[in-house]
């Protein structure tokens, strides 16, 4: 709700007469060869052989494992309970993610009609609008024992690319396997993977391009994929999301008694960032 509008032209120039064009950078900058990344991602999606019902398929799972890890107190740990103060009478609680649909079914989703002329992206199988803040907190090692503090993680390695706009759903894999190749792992020494879900296509074809478009080994994936849910269940808020990934990680692997993880997200038009942790 805080996305600021933008209006070119406006420091220097200003505007004396006239109409005055407000554009809207969730939906595209305005450059040439644009499009909306609904339309990207349902293009690359069709190119994968990423069906309609895959995508609605993986958006359900996400409202489904969201809500078994909410009852199961699994999110405690790394949310915060929000009141909001009103005019009048008490404080609205916010103590679960709005987003989450728990009576969503696979038959409500298939009605849902494409966005933007896509095919595969509705609004069932993309993230809300969401309003949302994660903090973490880095430091070395020695600063942390210098200040008493128990480190929950280790961050192994880091990545950050770039590819063509029109590509955006395979920027999480590309990032994902730098990371990777920074840390001499592979995805078989890795035990949770959290990939944003900018749209369920998203997922679905990071985890085909890593396993060079092998379906069966992708499927193999899915199982240690997004387990808790994520941003079609919890929601997207733009610059949270992936602090988000790696707070998720860190209790998940903790909960396991450690191991390695693997978090990766696509970001505005055309760049993608990976990190690799250890418990």
């Amino acid at each position: 709700s805080q996305e600021p509008l933008i209006v070119r032209g406006l420091r220097w120039e200003g505007f004396r007469i006239g109409d005055v064009k407000m554009e809207d950078p969730l939906f595209a900058l305005g450059y040439k060869d644009f499009n909306p990344v609904s339309v990207d991602t349902d293009n690359v999606a069709s190119e994968y052989g990423v069906s309609r019902e895959e995508q609605d398929e993986w958006a359900l799972r996400s409202h489904q494992n969201y809500g078994q890890a909410w009852e199961t107190g699994k999110f405690k740990d790394e949310m915060m309970v929000l009141e909001i103060p009103q005019k009048k009478g008490d404080p609205i609680t916010l103590e679960i993610d709005e987003q989450y649909r728990p009576n969503s079914t696979l038959e409500k989703l298939a009605r849902l009609p494409g966005i933007y002329g896509c095919k595969g992206v509705t609004a069932g199988n993309a993230p809300g609008l969401n309003d949302g803040a994660t903090a973490i907190l880095f430091m070395t090692r020695s600063k942390a024992e210098e200040l008493g503090l128990e480190p929950l993680a280790e961050i192994v390695s880091m990545s950050s690319i770039a590819i063509s706009p029109l590509r955006m759903p395979e920027g999480p894999a590309f990032a994902a396997q730098k990371a990777l190749n920074l840390a001499d792992l592979s995805l078989e020494d890795i035990h949770v993977i959290e990939i944003n879900e900018a749209f369920a296509a998203v997922p679905l074809v990071s985890l085909l391009l890593m396993v060079d478009r092998n379906k069966d080994k992708a499927k193999a994936l899915h199982e240690k994929t997004n387990v808790n849910g994520s941003a079609i269940a919890i929601g997207h808020p733009n610059t949270a999301s992936g602090a988000r990934l790696i707070m998720n990680l860190v209790y998940e692997l903790r909960r396991r008694g450690g191991g390695y993880a693997l978090a990766a997200i696509c970001g505005g038009l055309a760049q993608a960032d990976a990190c690799v942790l250890k418990v």
